[in-house]
């Protein structure tokens, strides 16, 4: 279909894309944010997760936390915003065991538990611990052994 309709070139616009067969909304995002480096934001769960509990950008779908990230991202830092996201959610703001101990911006979120979490994080884990350096929107994955916190990702609200 891609040769057939497009001559062979990937479509730049989100209707041609969502068109082929098995690309959504959120794979035509990646397409046009990664591939032609349009301001887009994907929203897979890691980033579904972290908009509603952290309440960064709340929503009951991928749709409507997609929106409010679209509001909320400084537009200057929104081509690499999703990628930021996806990482702190996959490595920090896990789903079953969120590590808020390690994260920049815990002061800055809505999730209950984490007072806990920060208080007592594990004691007898040595291992090195992936964790985000996060000033105004640059995350660099780092490996170190104890965790560094930093300024925040965003404004309060």
């Amino acid at each position: 279909m891609l040769v057939e309709h497009h001559g062979g070139q990937v479509p730049r616009s989100r209707a041609a894309l969502e068109a082929l067969p098995g690309v959504g909304r959120k794979t035509a995002n990646v397409v046009l944010n990664s591939a032609f480096g349009e301001a887009t934001m994907a929203v897979d769960t890691h980033i579904f997760r972290l908009g509603n509990r952290t309440g960064l950008a709340p929503g009951k779908n991928p749709y409507e936390v997609e929106m409010q990230l679209l509001k909320r991202v400084p537009p200057e830092y929104l081509v690499d915003a999703h990628h930021w996201l996806i990482l702190h959610g996959r490595y920090v703001c896990q789903a079953r065991k969120p590590q808020c101990w390690h994260c920049s911006v815990a002061a800055f979120c809505d999730f209950k538990p984490k007072r806990q979490r920060l208080i007592d994080p594990p004691l007898n884990d040595d291992r090195p611990q992936l964790t985000h350096e996060v000033a105004l929107w640059e995350i660099r994955p780092t490996w170190h052994s104890a965790p560094r916190l930093s300024p925040g990702l965003w404004p309060p609200p």
